[in-house]
């Protein structure tokens, strides 16, 4: 078996996919992965303060505490927006700080909801 993965791994490279432009593996940055876990909750119309200070790097978790559905999406300062999708009851959704600056979290079902995040650097 190990001289078959041997031979196999020895035909990629002379077909030239070591070379390719596509890598086999990606690794991310250190901007993509968490590097603290902040949690926000959802009552029925409201999103709770932040008790937290917020990095980029940092996942932020959404609970859904309320007997209704949201769908949060995020906006940074520089127009970007990331939808979480709909979120059901009971359920949770995350997203990784991706900007410094201020962020602001709004539901595209209920308008009124929404907060603001003060965002530093990565430390």
């Amino acid at each position: 078996m190990q001289d078959m993965t041997r031979r196999t791994f020895i035909q990629l490279m002379a077909l030239g996919v070591g070379a390719c432009s596509v890598p086999l593996v990606t690794f991310y940055s250190p901007v993509m992965a968490a590097t603290a876990d902040h949690v926000l909750t959802l009552n029925h119309h409201e999103l709770s303060e932040p008790d937290f200070t917020a990095s980029v790097g940092d996942r932020i978790r959404i609970v859904n505490a309320a007997d209704i559905a949201h769908s949060i999406y995020v906006t940074y300062g520089d127009g970007r927006i990331v939808s979480l999708d709909t979120q059901l009851p009971g359920t949770e959704k995350s997203f990784v700080l991706e900007a410094a600056g201020t962020v602001l979290l709004r539901c595209w079902i209920h308008p009124v909801i929404r907060q603001q995040l003060q965002v530093t650097p990565a430390q």
